[in-house]
């Protein structure tokens, strides 16, 4: 439910005389994406190789130096095994591994978790430039966001600051797996997790469909975890007991911006109420209006579609997809 860690995408260092004849070899057998410099790690992910290409690939890099920088959208092992074959052309000069990447969510002070990691382990803070330039193919480097670990990571949603670390890097990855959970309450500052109950209502009984759109939204956003499921009785009106599905649910975020998250589900886009996710902390219902920033009197559709807009800013593309198909589903269940 919630990605602690994952690793970067694997980077190449490579100096070439050959420069025009390597892209057009890359892009024979895998389509290199050529990028700026700049923006290549905000268009890759953890099973991606960035290649940084030089004139000549001198014992400390830096970022003036590359020529260009190219996007392979296949592992390592794959790109490695084509460039030994190939290399009987001589189309490269020198080759190392660049410094390997290590991305942790985190929540609240990222400072103070990246603060707490290099106190455990030592190593160097700095920009991601920096600890690129200053690092060898033994160098760990270890970002921070705030952001799902799920998605693509763009340096817009990291934390300024890096860890760089010359540690072996198998261990290290064991070590920040097995810590993870510490290293991420480190930043709630001895912050309290909440632990709370959805109950799931839909008078037509679709309540698989309904938590199966539940489940996507909480998986895309990674807000926390699952801790039981299980049918419960509610009573909307004295004496009058309704079947509901309850999910139980502990989470890093405030109730009141998890409530509005889940209000802003229960409305389809063009208004349709199509299920109930009440809110319960403790046995007690939160209401829709104790979220209100403006507790002047609203509408509360209005109000459910406004939350809706905010929800669906914060979701990728498949997401949007799967909650269209769900919601269609959903639909066909009340004709």
């Amino acid at each position: 439910m919630v990605s602690l860690l994952r690793n970067g995408p694997r980077m190449l260092f490579i100096g070439t005389s050959k420069r025009c004849e390597f892209i057009d070899f890359m892009n024979e057998k895998f389509k290199a994406e050529i990028l700026d410099v700049d923006v290549i790690f905000d268009k890759s992910d953890e099973f991606n190789t960035i290649i940084y290409l030089f004139s000549e690939l001198k014992p400390n890099v830096n970022k003036s130096d590359v020529t260009d920088a190219l996007l392979i959208r296949n592992d390592v092992a794959k790109v490695l095994c084509r460039l030994v074959e190939q290399n009987g052309s001589r189309l490269i000069d020198a080759i190392r591994p660049a410094p390997q990447t290590v991305l942790m969510r985190a929540v609240g002070d990222m400072e103070q978790m990246l603060l707490r990691i290099q106190r455990d382990f030592g190593g160097k803070v700095g920009s991601f430039n920096y600890c690129i330039e200053s690092g060898c193919e033994a160098t760990t480097i270890i970002g921070l966001t705030d952001k799902p670990l799920s998605r693509t990571a763009k340096f817009s949603d990291m934390h300024h600051n890096f860890l760089s670390l010359n540690q072996d890097y198998a261990a290290l990855h064991r070590d920040l797996t097995m810590e993870a959970f510490r290293y991420l309450n480190s930043g709630l500052d001895k912050k309290d997790w909440h632990e709370l109950e959805i109950r799931i209502y839909d008078v037509y009984g679709a309540f698989q469909l309904h938590h199966e759109r539940l489940m996507e939204v909480l998986d895309s956003l990674e807000l926390g975890i699952v801790i039981g499921e299980a049918w419960s009785k509610d009573y909307p009106k004295f004496l009058f007991p309704v079947e509901v599905y309850s999910v139980h649910f502990l989470t890093f975020v405030k109730p009141s911006e998890f409530k509005r998250i889940i209000f802003g589900l229960e409305h389809l886009s063009d208004g349709t109420r199509i299920v109930d996710y009440d809110l319960y902390i403790k046995n007690k219902k939160v209401y829709w209006r104790e979220i209100m920033n403006n507790k002047m009197k609203t509408s509360r559709e209005v109000e459910a579609l406004k939350a809706r807009s905010e929800v669906y800013s914060r979701l990728d593309e498949k997401t949007k997809v799967a909650l269209a198909e769900l919601e269609e589903r959903i639909l066909g269940t009340r004709k």
